[in-house]
């Protein structure tokens, strides 16, 4: 049985199965009941005007009778018992194993205890939207009646998109969703103990700031640009051919690069080119709440536009288990690995970030998404790099 491929449980697979077995029980209980009639007539058989001779070919034709429905009965029961409980086992190993990638990835209690994982979306109000661009107070005071003006607070409409695929990913495995939480810059978070948090955004999202400041500020930055908000990455951890997708301004220190999409520019990306590429990141983080009593696990989606980070939150939703085979699964079998002595190189955490690219047009279906290969990060190659991180601590420790 392969209990990475989910079985067919649909009504139109397992319905013959159940017709089949129906049939077959009514058969049984038909070749009993000619079994029965045999009897009553062989006892039958002796009586006054009886014709043994006729009796002894009729009980025979019955035994003949009770033979043949006998086997096709037990055929079609013992074939239908076989496929129905068959599908069973495979959907219960599935269920189970999925299951158990769910938790390994998304972190421990992710499955049992899905509903108290949060899906964080900034949300600020008008006036902090608009700071710079309008004075918007004394409009809003002017005309308070105005349904425009009840509405107050702003939330990025693909940001939102990006969660709302986290949370069908969750109602689609029959569980009970994250929680989308709107959270305002003023308001501070607080640490929960909760399985794992998604935080969706770049530079607008202060939660995603303080992650990144907190934990990869000697490899990962979030900057502000011409062109909108970007990340800077240190140069050793780009592959070799970078300037062929990105491009940057030099405006970063010397050791790190500002990314955003080569000949990118805000009148094609409104005009929803063909030729306008974006990007995005996409961050697991295994970090620690509750002053450190209870794991929780982070996961960081932001994309250079808007969009992106809406194509972030599909590409996880879709792609978590091939994410998982590559990264996280690996960690298991390193932390056996270290019960035998293996190097400590071998070891990580699962965490990592990747990089994902698409058309930034393309913001109904985010199909076009593909991963850019050599531009993941993990915590190995933070040691091989000499990057002093978190991550880097944690994997040269052998954790």
């Amino acid at each position: 049985m392969n209990a990475d491929a989910r079985p067919n449980v649909s009504l139109s697979r397992l319905l013959p199965y159940v017709v089949l077995l129906i049939l077959g029980l009514l058969i049984f209980a038909l070749s009993f009941a000619a079994d029965r009639f045999a009897l009553e007539r062989s006892a039958l058989s002796g009586g006054v005007g009886a014709s043994p001779g006729v009796d002894a070919i009729f009980v025979k034709q019955g035994a003949w009778w009770q033979l043949l429905l006998g086997a096709m009965s037990t055929a079609m029961i013992t074939v239908s018992l076989f496929e129905l409980v068959k599908t069973l086992l495979q959907y219960l190993i599935w269920m189970s194993s999925r299951r158990r990638r769910l938790n390994s990835f998304f972190g421990e209690g992710a499955v049992e205890n899905s509903a108290a994982a949060e899906v964080v979306v900034q949300s600020d109000q008008l006036s902090v939207v608009l700071k710079g661009l309008l004075d918007s107070d004394p409009i809003l005071e002017k005309i308070p009646s105005n349904r425009l003006y009840k509405a107050r607070s702003w939330m990025n409409q693909f940001d939102a998109e990006g969660g709302r695929q986290i949370i069908k990913l969750f109602r689609d495995e029959g569980l009970a969703p994250p929680t989308l939480t709107s959270v305002e810059r003023d308001r501070k978070s607080k640490p929960a103990l909760i399985p794992f948090k998604i935080l969706l955004g770049l530079g607008f999202t202060e939660q995603a700031h303080a992650l990144v400041k907190g934990n990869f500020k000697n490899w990962l930055r979030i900057v502000v640009t011409e062109k909108g908000d970007a990340i800077s990455v240190r140069k050793s951890l780009l592959p070799g051919d970078w300037e062929s997708r990105l491009e940057s301004d030099g405006s970063a220190p010397a050791e790190f690069v500002t990314l955003w999409p080569r000949q990118w520019n805000l009148s094609a990306w409104l005009a929803e080119s063909e030729q306008v590429r974006d990007y995005a990141v996409i961050l697991r983080h295994s970090g620690e709440v509750g002053g450190g009593a209870e794991p929780c696990v982070y996961f960081w989606l932001a994309g250079f536009t808007e969009r992106g980070t809406a194509a972030a939150g599909r590409y996880l939703a879709e792609n978590w288990e091939a994410l998982h085979n590559r990264f996280v699964r690996k960690s298991i079998i390193r932390s056996f690995l270290r019960l035998f002595g293996a190097p400590l190189r071998f070891y990580g955490d699962g965490d990592f970030m990747v990089m994902i690219e698409g058309p930034s047009h393309d913001k109904s279906t985010f199909e076009r998404w593909s991963e850019i290969h050599g531009f993941e990060i993990t915590p190995l190659k933070l040691v091989d790099k000499k990057v002093d991180t978190v991550w880097a601590d944690r994997a040269a420790a052998g954790h």
